[in-house]
C-alpha cells in the first residue's frame, strides 16, 4: 500500500503506465529548445524534468522522486493541437534498464494501450475514452502544455471556460479539464485541483502553482511562488499538559526517521508513562498524516493531543522521504516499514520517561497491516489499535477499489465498465511484475499475521468507508479469534469514511469538500478510552 497511494491517503492505486520508446525523432523545421523544470512543495523537490521542443515534437525526461521512477516521454502535436499518441520508457532511478515500455494511442472514443514488461512480448488493451481526449501524465509539463494548447485551439482566448477531455493512463480513465484565461500570460487549469499556469505566447509553460497542494513548478533559478500549506510546526498547543520534543530514529538500513514525541508532564509514581507509536497509511505523508489537497486534515496531531492529555506519550514519524526523514537505500515495502516500526518501538522502550512494558501501536489503513506484522513478532506489546485496516489481500482490496471507481465514473458507459476495470487491473499487474513494493502489497495476506497476535486488539472501522469496506472489521476479528486471541474489541462508527472523518457518502472524490477535516470525535474518545484501560 505504501507509495502506491493506497491507505489514509486514498486507498486506491495510482497506476504508473510507461509507454513505447522515446527515441529522438528528426527535427520538423524548427530548432531544438530545452527547458528544465523542478516541482517543489515548500523546499522539498518532488520531481525534476528536462523538456525538449523540436518543431511539433515534445520530449522529456521526468524523475518523480518519491516513486523513484524516471519517465522518458514523447508526444507529437497534431492538427488543431490534438495528440494522437503518447510514448514513454520507464526506469527505476539509477538503473539503465527499461522495465516498462508502452504506448497510448487515442482513436476516436477508444484508448489503445500497448504495454511491454522488460523483454516480454507486448500486451494490447483497449478502454473507452472520449473523442479528442489528450493523454496526461502527472507532473509532466508537456502534457499540461498540450492541454493549454488544445484549449486555445478551441477558443480559450474568449471569456467562456473551455473543457478538454483528458485520458489518464494512471487508472485508465477519462476526465474533463476545465480552463479559463486569467490574463494574456496566465491560465487557470482545473484537473482535480486548481492549477495556475504561466504561459508564453507560443504556448510554452513557464511555471505553475497549485495553491491547495502547496506545489510549484518552476524553471530554476526562479523561486517557488507559494508556501506548502501543510504545517511544519509540531509544538504542543498553548496550555497543553504535555511537551512536544523532536525525535530521531534509525530505521531499517540506517535510514534517518524524524518525528515528534509528546510527553505528558504528569507521570506515575515511578515517573514513567505508557507510550503509543502511530503508523500512517500509504502515500508520502508527514508525521501528522496530512494529505495535500485536504487542508486542515491532521489526524495524527489530533490523536497525539488526545492521548497525551490522557497520560500517554505518543511518537509519530515522517514517512521516508518526507519532512525530516530520509528516503533511505531500501524500497519502502511492507517488510521494511515493519522493521522501521520495530526500531521505533525499541526506541520508545529505551526512553527513561516510558514504561517499557506498556508500549502500544495505533495503525491507520496500511499502518494497520504494519502494526499487525510487528505485533505478531513482538509478544511484549501492550495493545494494538487497527483503524480502517484491511482484512483481505492487497489484490482483493485493490480490485474492489478499481471496480468501484470505474462504476462511479460518468465518462465510462455502463457497457464499457467491465472492460475498463479489467484494463486497469491488467496495467496494475504489469507494473507489479517489476515493482517489489507493489507486488508484495498485492500478495500480502493479513490473516496469518493476525492469527499470531496475542496483544489486546481494538478494531475501528467507518461505516461509509469506500476504500476498506466496513465488513472487513468482522473479518479482522474472526482471524484474531481463530488464533486464540480473546481480547478483541470491534466498533463500526456510523457516517465515518476511510479518513476517519464524518461523511455520509464516504466517496474519495468528496473528501476535500467535507465541511470538517477533524477526526470523528466519537472515534477519538473510543480509541483513547480503550488505550487507557489497556496501558495503565
Amino acid at each position: 500500500m505504501k507509495r502506491t497511494r493506497i491507505g489514509a491517503r486514498p486507498l486506491a492505486l495510482a497506476l504508473v503506465v510507461g509507454c513505447a520508446s522515446a527515441a529522438r525523432l528528426p527535427a520538423q523545421g524548427a530548432p531544438l529548445a530545452v527547458d528544465q523544470y523542478v516541482t517543489l512543495r515548500g523546499t522539498d523537490t518532488l520531481a525534476t524534468e528536462r523538456v525538449e521542443r523540436e518543431g511539433r515534437s515534445l520530449r522529456s525526461v521526468l524523475v518523480r522522486r518519491a516513486e523513484r521512477l524516471q519517465f522518458a516521454l514523447h508526444l507529437d502535436r497534431g492538427v488543431d493541437e490534438r495528440v494522437d499518441s503518447l510514448a514513454m520508457d520507464v526506469r527505476f532511478v539509477g538503473s539503465d534498464t527499461v522495465f516498462q515500455r508502452a504506448s497510448v494511442r487515442l482513436e476516436g472514443d477508444t484508448a489503445r494501450l500497448r504495454i511491454a514488461q522488460g523483454s516480454a512480448a507486448p500486451r494490447s488493451l483497449s478502454v473507452a475514452s472520449r473523442a479528442d481526449a489528450l493523454p496526461f501524465v502527472n507532473l509532466a509539463v508537456p502534457t499540461y502544455e498540450q492541454i493549454v494548447r488544445r484549449a486555445r485551439a478551441l477558443g480559450l482566448d474568449g471569456a467562456a471556460d473551455v473543457r478538454v477531455p483528458v485520458f489518464l493512463p494512471e487508472g485508465a480513465r477519462t476526465v474533463t479539464a476545465t480552463l479559463r484565461r486569467l490574463g494574456a500570460d496566465s491560465v487557470l487549469l482545473t484537473l482535480g485541483a486548481e492549477m495556475r499556469l504561466a504561459v508564453a505566447p507560443d504556448g510554452r509553460v513557464l511555471g505553475a502553482v497549485v495553491p491547495a497542494q502547496g506545489l510549484c513548478i518552476v524553471r530554476p533559478p526562479a523561486p517557488c511562488a507559494v508556501r506548502a500549506p501543510i504545517a511544519t510546526d509540531y509544538a504542543a498547543p498553548a496550555g497543553a499538559p504535555y511537551d512536544a520534543v523532536d525525535a530521531t530514529i534509525t530505521g531499517s538500513g540506517g535510514a534517518r526517521l524524524a518525528g515528534t514525541l509528546t510527553l505528558p508532564r504528569t507521570r506515575g509514581a515511578d515517573a514513567r508513562v505508557p507510550a503509543v507509536l502511530l503508523l500512517t497509511g500509504s502515500g508520502a505523508q508527514d508525521r501528522d498524516e496530512a494529505i495535500p489537497g485536504i487542508p486542515g486534515y491532521r489526524p495524527f496531531r489530533q490523536l497525539a493531543d488526545t492521548l497525551s492529555r490522557r497520560g500517554i506519550a505518543v511518537l509519530r514519524l515522517d514517512d521516508r522521504g518526507v519532512g525530516g526523514s530520509a528516503v533511505g537505500t531500501e524500497q519502502a515495502t511492507l517488510e521494511v516499514l515493519a522493521r522501521d516500526a520495530a526500531r521505533a518501538i525499541a526506541w520508545l522502550r529505551a526512553r527513561p520517561e516510558v514504561r517499557a512494558d506498556r508500549v502500544a501501536i495505533v495503525g491507520h489503513s496500511e499502518g494497520g497491516i504494519v502494526a499487525t506484522m510487528v505485533a505478531s513478532q513482538d509478544s511484549s506489546l501492550a495493545a494494538i489499535a487497527l483503524l480502517a485496516a484491511p482484512a483481505r489481500t492487497g489484490r482483493r482490496v485493490s480490485d474492489y477499489q478499481i471496480r468501484h471507481a470505474v462504476a462511479l465514473d460518468p465518462s465510462i458507459a455502463p457497457a464499457a465498465r467491465d472492460s475498463a476495470a479489467q484494463a486497469a487491473i491488467a496495467m496494475r499487474d504489469a507494473l507489479a511484475a517489476t515493482d517489489p513494493q507493489l507486488r508484495i502489497f498485492l500478495d500480502h495476506d493479513p490473516a496469518p499475521r493476525l492469527r499470531g497476535v496475542r496483544a489486546p486488539v481494538l478494531i475501528v472501522q467507518g461505516e461509509t468507508d469506500r476504500q476498506v469496506t466496513a465488513d472487513q472489521a468482522a473479518e479482522l476479528e474472526a482471524h484474531l479469534r481463530a488464533g486464540g486471541n480473546r481480547d478483541v474489541t470491534r466498533h463500526v462508527i456510523p457516517r465515518t469514511n476511510h479518513l476517519l472523518l464524518e461523511d455520509s457518502s464516504g466517496e474519495v472524490a468528496g473528501y476535500a469538500a467535507l465541511p470538517s477535516k477533524a477526526v470523528h470525535p466519537a472515534l477519538l474518545g473510543l480509541v483513547a478510552d480503550w488505550l487507557v484501560t489497556r496501558t495503565h
